[in-house]
């Protein structure tokens, strides 16, 4: 692997707006709000918390690990969103559903994470979100290969991946998991990434 740099602060903390959701930058508020306050987390993504809130990979300990890099404002190396659920014809509410984003390896790897609350799977929000994030990062000329892992048994996962162009790459960084490569196409449209006005005065 050749080692990557990445200007930081041109990894902006603008609001992402896809045809269904709405991707709101983690900050370091949000994160302590998820761990201390389910109201005033509400409150400030203006949406709502489902009862089934947070997803599988959403525990403490990761919110906790989440604090502790958006805590280096030096060097940070997370970029990730929440993903909101706009309304529709079928609910006029705005619906937290899951989470995702990057991190930065030392060793240069920009790697895709995500995680979505079950109800809420097999209904293309991840797709249609790991489409968006994907020219977010490539939008960033740094960035031109991206990582993913997961576990063998995670078919959803795997198509959500499938359909975003990545391939398979082998053996995960962990103990039973397998990793996935996406490289950035000469051809790709970056440009039909959409951004909300109501961006976030935090540093992402």
């Amino acid at each position: 692997m050749v080692n990557r740099t990445y200007n930081t602060n041109i990894m902006n903390n603008k609001i992402i707006i896809t045809s269904r959701l709405e991707l709101v930058p983690l900050t370091r508020e949000l994160c302590e709000y998820e761990l201390t306050s389910r109201v005033l987390l509400q409150q400030e993504l203006d949406a709502r918390l489902p009862d089934t809130w947070p997803p599988d990979m959403m525990d403490k300990e990761t919110i906790q690990d989440f604090i502790t890099r958006l805590s280096d404002k030096t060097n940070c190396r997370l970029y990730a969103f929440y993903w909101i659920k706009l309304p529709d014809t079928d609910s006029k509410e705005r619906v937290l559903i899951g989470s995702g984003g990057f991190f930065l390896h030392p060793d240069g790897t920009f790697e895709l994470g995500y995680s979505v609350l079950k109800e809420f799977q097999n209904q293309g929000y991840a797709t249609e979100a790991v489409t968006s994030l994907l020219s977010w990062a490539f939008s960033h000329h740094q960035v031109s290969v991206i990582t993913a892992t997961t576990y063998p048994d995670l078919k959803a996962s795997i198509r959500v991946l499938e359909k975003n162009l990545f391939e398979y790459a082998g053996s995960g960084r962990e103990k039973g998991t397998i990793a996935f490569q996406r490289v950035c196409l000469p051809d790709e449209n970056l440009a039909d990434i959409q951004y909300s006005r109501k961006n976030r005065d935090q540093p992402l």
